[in-house]
């Protein structure tokens, strides 16, 4: 699960059979795999050597070893070793194929590296694959994997537009800045008491809402509440003494907390689009483009 930053991707490419394309495109839809290409039928030339000329309990060709040319998975990071990655590439002139040989490409998550070795021993072999590093040129999908309470604000940032693969995933703090401002517009002791209401309606009836729905109203709900306490109101009116301010009445100081709140929601803003721009390798517009 990634927060802050879109779930990391290796390029995938694969030489997989015809008689277990189908298990294997499975495969590769269980592990989360994105943006898979429809498979091509591989040409094979007269000099390939990926072949090892045995063959596999359906009589199909076998590829020469499991995973050949993959370069290795380094532990903690999971970073792409340098040497095996160019060593891939080479290795892919190699690769080849018959009329049944099919190729593909996508992009599979870090995490689930790991299960492609236990998917192609469940192929009998019968495939070949290795990974590459996302490039900036590349322009790798945007896969975005939040906690479920998330849901909404995810949506939100959807609705606006996905950050591209190597911005910052703007989910989580959409989920805290949009609830903050929500209750310093609605907040009121009884505007609160509506929302968790819905709220309590909305957990009966789960299935039927966008997931985190129901998080999502309890903290809208939360902050109406704490910032009716501070400006003293209850549906409107006031029962008691506010305990920050009364905004009906101190107009010129509503006025300044607007325009703080608004400052520092553009600040904020600024300074993820730095962060984007030092992260996009553009360090000129990362120190100056946002000023």
């Amino acid at each position: 699960m990634a927060v802050l930053r879109p779930v990391r991707l290796f390029r995938l490419t694969v030489f997989v059979h015809e008689s277990v394309l189908a298990r294997f495109l499975d495969g590769l839809g269980d592990m989360g795999c994105v943006h898979v290409d429809e498979p091509t039928p591989a040409e094979r030339t007269a000099s390939d050597s990926s072949w090892t000329g045995e063959r596999g309990p359906d009589g199909a060709d076998r590829l020469d070893g499991p995973g050949e040319g993959t370069p290795p998975v380094e532990e903690g990071d999971q970073e792409l070793d340098e040497g095996s990655a160019a060593g891939s590439r080479g290795a892919v002139s190699r690769l080849g194929g018959t009329g049944s040989t099919y190729v593909t490409e996508g992009w599979i998550p870090v995490d689930r590296v790991d299960e492609l070795g236990e998917l192609e021993e469940s192929l009998d072999g019968l495939c070949a694959w290795f990974l590459d590093k996302p490039e900036l040129e590349g322009y790798p999908p945007t896969l975005l994997d939040n906690p479920g309470f998330l849901g909404v604000p995810e949506l939100l940032v959807r609705t606006y537009g996905l950050p591209s693969y190597f911005e910052v995933d703007p989910t989580a703090i959409v989920g805290v800045t949009f609830p903050l401002l929500f209750g310093m517009v609605y907040g009121d002791l009884g505007h609160a008491a509506m929302l968790l209401l819905l709220a309590l309606i909305g957990s009966r009836f789960r299935e039927r809402f966008p997931e985190g729905s129901t998080e999502f109203l309890l903290f809208l709900a939360f902050t109406s509440a704490v910032f009716g306490a501070l400006y003293g109101e209850v549906f409107g009116l006031h029962y008691f003494e506010p305990l920050w301010f009364d905004r009906i009445e101190d107009v010129p100081f509503r006025f300044q907390v607007s325009l703080v709140a608004g400052l520092l929601h553009v600040v904020l803003g600024l300074i993820l689009a730095g962060v984007n721009s030092f992260l996009n390798r553009r360090i000129y517009r990362a120190a100056y483009g946002s000023l």
